[in-house]
C-alpha cells in the first residue's frame, strides 16, 4: 500500500505538526502504515530540521511518500518498504 502527501507551514514546528497530522490520516485510512508511520514522521522531522531559519516571505514545503509491500496474504510480513521526503524553503504562495 502506498501514500503521499504535501504540507506547507510557516515554521519548522508547524511543518513537523503538519507531517504528523497527515501521517495520522494515512494510518487511519490504511492501518498497515502503523508499522512505518513513526519512522516516516521522524525522518521528515530530521529533514525539516536541516533547513535554514525562515526569512520574511518564506514558507516550508514538505512532501512525503511511501509504500509497504508484502507477498501472500499476511500484510504484517513485509517484502519491501519505501519512503521519500522532500523539504524546502520557498517564497510564500
Amino acid at each position: 500500500m502506498s501514500y503521499s502527501f504535501s504540507i506547507k507551514a510557516a515554521s519548522k514546528d508547524e511543518a513537523k505538526a503538519g507531517v504528523d497530522a497527515e501521517m495520522a490520516k494515512v494510518v487511519q485510512g490504511q492501518s498497515v502504515h502503523s508499522a512505518d508511520a513513526e519512522s516516516a514522521v521522524v525522518a521528515a522531522s530530521t529533514f525539516i530540521d536541516l533547513l535554514a531559519d525562515l526569512k520574511d516571505g518564506e514558507e516550508i514545503r514538505v512532501s512525503v511518500h511511501g509504500s509497504l509491500g508484502w507477498n501472500g496474504v499476511n500484510p504484517e510480513v513485509f517484502s519491501h518498504a519505501n519512503i521519500g521526503i522532500t523539504s524546502g524553503i520557498h517564497p510564500i504562495s
